[in-house]
């Protein structure tokens, strides 16, 4: 399970494309998603747990920023229970 601990983001940054998006799982068992451009970001809160290799995830609050200032805050919608987690290496082979 430690080894899912961290910020995994898609890392697509450039000059062409300028949006990005992103989860992270935090070693207290809380995490976020997040998407974001030039001008919006969401970040969508939850709680996660590991049971036998399945991933859940219990919503709490999603965040919306418009120019870096929060403009809706609401219930999240996330409710994933029983996810089969997949585990690639760096490179992209399976591990």
């Amino acid at each position: 399970m430690m080894d899912l601990i961290g910020f995994w983001t898609s890392g697509i940054v450039t000059y062409a494309h300028t949006e990005d998006e992103g989860i992270y799982f935090g070693p207290d068992g809380t995490g976020f998603i997040t998407w974001s451009n030039l001008f919006v970001a969401t970040f969508d809160t939850f709680t996660w747990s590991m049971d036998k290799g399945l991933l859940s995830l219990k919503g709490i609050k999603k965040y919306i920023l418009y120019h870096g200032e929060v403009s809706d805050a609401r219930p999240s919608e996330i409710n994933e229970c029983c996810l089969w987690v997949k585990r690639k290496s760096l490179d992209d082979r399976k591990s």
